[in-house]
């Protein structure tokens, strides 16, 4: 079965599973990220970003954190139990993807 997940009003650039299987983070031009709950096809939770995110990367141990990398140079650290990122990190160029390692070290582009 598939279905459609609205919500963004631009282009999504990433989407990742948030270690359930039945929860699923976006990233967008839109300069959002947001939370789909798959059981019930529905956004569940918005966190403006404030730039353009172009990857996404969630930790599979801890299912509350997620990294976003964006347009504006810079790797957002989210906490899913808060609103606003709870870390930044600035870097030379425009973040246009993320990996996370094994041991949970975080590699970008």
């Amino acid at each position: 079965m598939v279905h459609t997940l609205t919500g963004h009003c631009a282009k999504v650039m990433a989407a990742k599973f948030m270690g359930e299987p039945n929860k699923v983070v976006t990233g967008s031009h839109d300069r959002t990220l947001k939370i789909y709950d798959l059981r019930i096809r529905a956004c569940v939770e918005t966190k403006f970003a404030m730039s353009s995110c172009n990857d996404l990367v969630t930790s599979e141990t801890v299912g509350t954190t997620i990294m976003s990398g964006h347009f504006d140079k810079r790797i957002r650290f989210w906490d899913t139990r808060t609103e606003k990122p709870h870390t930044e990190i600035e870097v030379q160029g425009r973040v246009t993807s993320l990996d996370l390692s094994r041991v949970g070290s975080c590699s970008f582009l």
